[in-house]
């Protein structure tokens, strides 16, 4: 499965008011006739919901954790400074496990996959991270955006790298008591956008390539 690159770009275009080059006194000249440049409009950014904050705050707090221990590991293997440059900036970040982030029958799906993997004759269906959408991650990944209702959370998270967006993932998540969990990952090249992460593996696994 290939995992495109996403670069949003943005395009903002100014009115030149233009004037004539004939003098004209002061006594004639007349400001009606003057065009008045255009002002753009800046709209306030929409303030978030109680459950629209915390599922942002949840969603980044598990990425800044993911992606320290990604970028940690790279640089234990020697891959690039770079690498440990960026562990070093999430270093103190709380950490967290899967099995706080992760609805039980997605971790269960999850963990299908990795068994076929480890499995002498088997290989597993992911041949990418599944929460970065990618084999080569942007060392910092950012909650751009989320929605919330009826207790479920979409949101919208970039890789970044060098101040530009790249891998997209749209994690899905839901509310049970006080805590959040994801319970499907989107991606912007899917076959299915509906099924995700979640979708897949179920195919997968129907097709009998993963233990049941």
């Amino acid at each position: 499965m290939t995992i495109s690159k996403w670069i949003a770009t943005t395009a903002i275009l100014a009115v030149v008011p233009l004037t004539s080059c004939r003098k004209t006194s002061p006594a004639t000249q007349t400001t009606a006739s003057q065009p008045q440049p255009t002002v753009a409009r800046v709209e306030p950014e929409r303030q978030l919901s109680p459950d629209e904050r915390s599922c942002k705050e949840f969603v980044q707090k598990f990425y800044d954790s993911y992606v320290q221990g990604v970028m940690a590991g790279f640089c234990n293997h020697g891959q690039d400074a770079e690498s440990c440059k960026e562990a070093a900036k999430l270093g103190s970040v709380e950490k967290m496990s899967i099995e706080q982030v992760l609805s039980p029958k997605l971790k269960k799906l999850l963990d299908e996959d990795q068994a076929a993997t480890a499995k002498e004759d088997g290989v597993g269906y992911l041949d990418f991270d599944p929460y970065l959408a990618s084999q080569d991650p942007s060392p910092k990944f950012v909650v751009e955006s989320v929605q919330v209702k009826n207790r479920r959370c979409d949101a919208l998270v970039n890789g970044i790298q060098d101040g530009k967006k790249e891998e997209k993932v749209m994690p899905e998540l839901a509310k049970t008591g006080e805590k959040w969990r994801f319970v499907n990952f989107h991606y912007d090249d899917s076959d299915d956008l509906v099924s995700g992460l979640m979708g897949e593996l179920k195919s997968f696994r129907d097709d009998g390539k993963n233990p049941k």
